[in-house]
């Protein structure tokens, strides 16, 4: 950790990978244009992130929200999104 290195042990390498990986989490995610339609109308109801996962409507996207990319979904409500174009 860096709370236990000085300057010296420092090497440029390591902060670039640290800087590429910050970058890498800040970059928007690509979602589709139907959990981006939902996402929007999530936010302008009044949902918290938890709550439009929970009140999602049945169906794609919901089982979208199922399928592990729940994660992807609150990084996109907090730090933006792309549209997947088909």
């Amino acid at each position: 950790s860096y709370e236990e290195m000085t300057l010296e042990e420092l090497t440029v390498e390591e902060v670039l990978d640290d800087l590429s990986e910050l970058e890498e989490f800040y970059n928007p995610v690509e979602l589709p244009q139907y959990i981006a339609d939902w996402l929007e109308e999530a936010k302008e109801v009044g949902y918290s992130i938890v709550g439009a996962v929970n009140e999602s409507p049945r169906g794609e996207v919901e089982n979208w929200l199922i399928l592990s990319n729940v994660e992807k979904f609150a990084k996109a409500w907090l730090l933006g999104y792309t549209v997947e174009v088909k």
